[in-house]
């Protein structure tokens, strides 16, 4: 399907793309209030006790473990490492996701369209993007557990198994979001055995419990230990509860349940992180042209950058290659199932989160996304892809009609790419100002400017306080 030298050529653009699709990464520095805690706790050494503080405090035994890697993106206080390794983590969770839906369905062209759209429609002030390797290696991470498991399909050897349950368990030590997955993975095994010996002959299969059995344990046992932690230890700032984020609601509302599930999945749709009323504010505050930012697929298009547009067309030439590439293969069965579980996977992923006292009672009305929408993103944009693919196979009877669907998905793949592009060069500038009010703060610091403000003086800066993202979280921080 590809030669040499077309794999040469592909991987040079794609690696092209993904260079400038990321650029704007790198003008990003401290984002939310848990960005710059998480970077104070690191320069004061404070790390482990930070992690047994915070464990204490959510009630949740793992952070004594894991709660260190939040820090590991600090390492040697070097900016560009910092963004090295953020950008590093999350192309691996792209990769790996990649790989896995190649052996799902069997299809390169397919496989590599998912990992193009994935590049194209990242956006830059998705909630993950404040944990710079947190989330996205521990995703990483578990899906490797289910390359590995499948691994075990093509050799038949039992220790990939137990490898695979290992690395689904240590995932599950950084966010027990990962509880709602690990559900997939037992129904998979069920589905997996079901196919080739039947429903009712799986439970009375020997091997079906040697496979799902270590994947029950390692549930059982985080569950277990989850809970114990909580009755030995107390929250030494509020003795009464635990971080509300990690406490089940009190008056559990199925309205706000699902309030908390659509906007979070909504977010992880392409250019939705334009369309947002958060992000129309952040690029009307930081616009570069004289005549502002204005709402307009017009505008927007008029006045992109000439590098956005290069890779808006890099973006669709890359699409048409793939796309073309696409074969008449998969059943439209397996198509439609696949589709149907990306939705769910996409939804679900947010499940214990719509059911904490904190997003349930309260924080339901102002969420616009959250770390979780990161695992939605890849739900939701394989279900494009598949939905993308079904609509091509209709289109394979008729001769004329193929390259007009192809036109129309081109269309589509440029407005995405145009509009995620403006919009996260806008708000990375907004983000630059916290990056460069830190640099003054270090200079006005390393020339003891402070030491000569008389005290009880008023410091005005309203910057601190009114830049849009970092001012607000900074604030609630307390810092001043």
């Amino acid at each position: 399907m590809f030669n040499n030298r077309s794999i040469f050529y592909l991987g040079f653009l794609l690696f092209l793309t993904i260079i400038i699709t990321f650029a704007p990464f790198f003008k990003v520095g401290i984002t939310t209030s848990d960005d710059l805690s998480y970077y104070m706790t690191y320069l004061q050494g404070k790390i482990f006790d930070h992690a047994w503080m915070d464990a204490q405090k959510a009630g949740r035994f793992y952070f004594i473990i894991t709660k260190p890697f939040c820090y590991f993106s600090y390492i040697g206080d070097n900016f560009y490492l910092s963004k090295l390794i953020q950008i590093t983590s999350l192309l691996l969770s792209y990769i790996l996701f990649t790989i896995l839906i190649n052996k799902i369905f069997q299809s390169k062209p397919l496989a590599l369209l998912l990992f193009l759209l994935l590049i194209i429609a990242t956006p830059i002030n998705m909630p993950f993007i404040a944990y710079p390797f947190y989330f996205t290696f521990s995703f990483s991470l578990l899906i490797f557990s289910v390359l590995i498991f499948m691994k075990y399909d093509e050799t038949n050897k039992y220790k990939f198994v137990i490898i695979s349950a290992l690395c689904f368990f240590i995932a599950l030590l950084f966010y027990e979001t990962y509880l709602t997955f690990l559900l997939f993975m037992g129904i998979y095994i069920i589905v997996r055995n079901k196919n080739k010996i039947g429903f009712i002959k799986t439970f009375q299969n020997r091997t079906f419990y040697k496979e799902i059995l270590p994947f029950v344990f390692i549930g059982i046992l985080y569950v277990s230990t989850y809970f114990i932690f909580r009755l030995f230890v107390e929250n030494p700032v509020n003795p009464d509860s635990f971080y509300l984020g990690s406490s089940f609601a009190k008056d559990l509302s199925l309205s706000n349940f699902w309030v908390v599930l659509w906007a979070c999945t909504k977010a992880a749709f392409p250019s939705q992180i334009y369309h947002l009323s958060l992000s129309q504010d952040i690029i009307s505050q930081n616009s570069m042209l004289i005549s502002g930012h204005e709402d307009s697929v017009w505008y927007v298009i008029k006045n992109a950058e000439l590098l956005t547009f290069i890779n808006a067309l890099l973006h669709c030439f890359l699409f048409v290659f793939f796309f073309k590439k696409l074969k008449n293969t998969i059943p439209l069965q397996k198509i439609g199932l696949g589709f149907l579980f990306a939705l769910i996977f996409a939804f679900s992923s947010h499940i214990i989160l719509a059911i904490s006292e904190k997003y349930n009672a309260y924080e339901y009305e102002n969420i616009k996304a959250y770390v979780t929408t990161y695992y939605s993103y890849f739900g939701i944009m394989l279900a494009l892809i598949l939905l993308a693919y079904a609509i091509l196979k209709f289109s394979y009877k008729y001769k004329y009609i193929k390259p007009v669907i192809i036109g129309i998905f081109t269309c589509l793949v440029f407005y995405v790419s145009i509009f995620t592009s403006y919009t996260n060069e806008n708000i990375s500038r907004d983000w630059q100002r916290s990056h460069n009010r830190f640099v003054v703060i270090d200079e006005l610091i390393n020339k003891d400017a402070f030491l000569f403000i008389e005290e009880g003086s008023i410091i005005y800066s309203p910057d601190l306080y009114e830049s849009s993202i970092l001012g607000h979280g900074v604030r609630y921080s307390s810092f001043s």
